[in-house]
């Protein structure tokens, strides 16, 4: 096997010496332009590898980033994924990505991972993992939480404004002359869930519209109960639905057909997240928009901030939504 190149190999190339070169590789301003390009040159030609390993040994930074997923099964969590590996890796950092499946042990494990493989910060989706732990983990190193609406003052936060979201979606399908309009969603005990938020965003609605005794909250609880059908049952047509998410609105949209009912014509229906599949003629969905790629920009600049200061002072960056509106809630 031949021997690795190293840095002296190339000091010698380069007729530098070997602390110049880890200054270029490092990119340092002082390195002037000729000698720059003298060592890059002498890289290129013996096809020198940089010790990553050592570098972050050396620099105290992996320039690695965790982000920790409740699942696979909805495609905002991928989609925010992508967007967020692709604005890391403009910034020549990587993403290792881990997922929970939704369960709180398997999320503490991936913790312990990440911080086994010494990463620079964590960002979490929706996280079902309690504030002390977050608390004390957020003081060892940068975390930001992405979809949630609070975090302990050591963990930052980036999210769209849930209450304002769900007012917009409650409105459009009141306007659009469905005669109920209920919400359809979950309502997990976690502190600072979006589910809190958008159920208080319908509920705030309907009660200024002088409707809070058509006020109707239906929660999906597993397979034991079928709110659904609950609700294509008691209310059937003309009917508006407010629902959680995109996977909600999915799920609702297929029992409607089955129903043999018309999806914006019979049952109205909103979801939240806008993710791709929202926009397809089979599907149409009416849908929130919570702007993903700047809620990614936002967390990675968030770590990134942390990474290279002490700043102790928590950051709240709160996107504003939009309401893309398509077939299935619109009458005309």
């Amino acid at each position: 096997m031949a021997r690795a190149v190293t840095q002296r190999d190339v000091a010698r190339e380069a007729g530098v010496s070997r602390q110049l070169v880890s200054l270029v590789i490092q990119n340092d301003p002082r390195v002037s332009p000729a000698r720059r390009a003298a060592v890059l040159a002498a890289i290129e030609k013996l096809g020198y590898l940089p010790n990553a390993a050592a570098q972050s040994l050396a620099s105290r930074s992996t320039r690695n980033l965790g982000l920790i997923l409740p699942s696979l099964d909805n495609a905002f969590y991928g989609e925010f994924a992508e967007a967020f590996t692709k604005a890391a890796n403009v910034r020549g950092l990587t993403t290792l990505h881990m997922v929970s499946f939704y369960d709180g042990a398997l999320e503490r494990r991936a913790v312990e991972r990440m911080c086994e493989m010494r990463v620079d910060g964590i960002a979490f989706i929706s996280p079902l993992i309690d504030h002390e732990t977050l608390r004390a983990l957020g003081e060892q190193l940068p975390v930001c939480l992405v979809s949630n609406n609070e975090a302990p003052p050591s963990v930052d936060i980036v999210h769209t404004n849930d209450f304002r979201a769900i007012q917009m979606a409650t409105q459009h399908l009141v306007d659009q002359g469905y005669e109920d309009v209920v919400y359809l969603g979950y309502a997990r005990h976690i502190v600072g869930d979006t589910s809190y938020e958008r159920i208080r965003g319908y509920r705030a609605t309907m009660t200024a519209l002088g409707r809070e005794a058509d006020i109707a909250v239906f929660i999906m609880e597993g397979d034991e109960t079928d709110p659904i059908g609950e609700i294509l049952d008691e209310y059937g047509s003309n009917t508006g639905v407010v629902t959680y998410n995109d996977v909600v609105a999915f799920e609702l949209i297929i029992r409607i057909h089955q129903a043999g009912l018309r999806p914006g014509q019979d049952v109205g229906v909103t979801g939240f997240d806008n993710t791709h599949l929202s926009g397809t003629a089979t599907l149409d969905l009416t849908s929130i928009d919570q702007r993903l790629d700047d809620m990614a920009q936002a967390a990675l600049a968030q770590l990134t901030d942390r990474t290279r200061s002490a700043r102790r002072r928590q950051t709240d960056i709160e996107t504003e939504p939009l309401l893309i509106v398509r077939g299935s809630s619109r009458r005309s």
